[in-house]
């Protein structure tokens, strides 16, 4: 999800469904395509199983090449011939629930419904899952709808995740005054939130 080129949706979706048929099926396409967006600058595919080498032998055997390793993290930077990024995640099973949330985006979603659960309940969210901070132990049930309930997280769809920061939504603004009014309370240091996100707008 970088700041590279973008391309129209309705060039990528033939391509995501390509790829996931060579992993026959056995993936969940995320990202900016299942967020809808009209112009999209990767593909992100979630593995449903932990055998990455293979995964990445079927891609690679159709033309992909490994860009950056994965390294200790989920991703997989794959490029087509064309160029055309591919993160390929893959993790533990019961973390696929918490990487699909993440893999789905956006990225500004992302931010502010951690830095949500951070404030409002001293908890750590991330891929791995749910922990509490106090003690780094996993809470939630290794579900989306359980994490977000856990957290007190809109249960939304992939396209709501959608965050422009000159129209905020009046669930968001709501929920950015609560955590404005807190943080001013405990002079809590926060994570910084990718664009500007006023406090005092109104959508």
């Amino acid at each position: 999800m970088g700041q590279g080129p973008r391309y129209p949706a309705e060039r990528m979706i033939p391509l995501a469904m390509e790829l996931r048929d060579i992993l026959y099926g056995d993936v969940s396409i995320c990202g900016s395509l299942a967020r809808r967006r009209s112009t999209v600058g990767d593909i992100d595919l979630v593995l449903h199983h932990q055998d990455r080498d293979g995964a990445i032998e079927a891609l690679v055997g159709n033309g992909l090449r490994v860009n950056v390793e994965h390294g200790s993290g989920p991703r997989t930077e794959l490029l087509t011939n064309d160029g055309i990024k591919v993160d390929l995640w893959v993790g533990e099973p019961d973390q696929l629930e918490s990487l699909l949330l993440h893999a789905v985006g956006s990225g500004i979603h992302n931010a502010l419904m951690r830095r949500w659960a951070r404030v409002t309940a001293e908890l750590h969210v991330t891929w791995h899952g749910v922990h509490r901070i106090s003690d780094n132990i996993r809470v939630d049930d290794g579900t989306q709808d359980g994490i977000r309930r856990l957290i007190d997280w809109p249960l939304l769809e992939p396209w709501e995740r959608e965050i422009d920061p000159r129209d905020i939504p009046p669930w968001l603004q709501a929920r950015l005054d609560i955590l404005n009014a807190m943080e001013d309370q405990n002079q809590a240091t926060t994570e910084p939130c990718p664009c500007p996100l006023p406090s005092n707008s109104n959508p």
